[in-house]
């Protein structure tokens, strides 16, 4: 099973547990659409860490993007955190597929032809 490492916004604003609900509901679509294993501990750990851990949790996020087999960058647009998920998956050598911006059905098509995964649409439009 593929392991992928989920990036959303997150932020220090009002909006970070909007951003948090969301990116949780990104990974259970993706785990259950492509059957993969999700690698987002970031998700957990801002739930419980402040502002203060940041630099902690920007290390463990590394640590786990130099772990997991992809780097799936979701939502609606790219942060600083994310780029630099980015950019180390890429040090690592891992696939990187950069989603933002894109709707679900969308993201189906785009991983079936890169890929080959043969995951049909109307899979994709299912809630998690």
């Amino acid at each position: 099973m593929r392991v992928i490492y989920v990036a959303h916004r997150l932020g220090a604003g009002a909006d970070r547990e909007d951003n948090r609900r969301a990116a949780s509901d990104w990974c259970g679509w993706i785990a259950k659409t492509f059957r993969v294993a999700i690698s987002a501990d970031w998700i957990v750990l801002s739930g419980v860490w402040d502002e203060s851990m940041r630099e902690l949790g920007i290390a463990t996020d590394l640590e786990m993007v130099s772990r997991a087999d992809e780097v799936w960058l979701v939502g609606p647009v790219v942060s600083p955190g994310m780029m630099a998920e980015a950019m180390h998956g890429q040090r690592c050598g891992k696939t990187l597929r950069d989603f933002t911006g894109l709707d679900r059905d969308a993201i189906v098509r785009a991983v079936n032809v890169n890929a080959g995964w043969g995951i049909a649409a109307s899979e994709a439009r299912e809630a998690p």
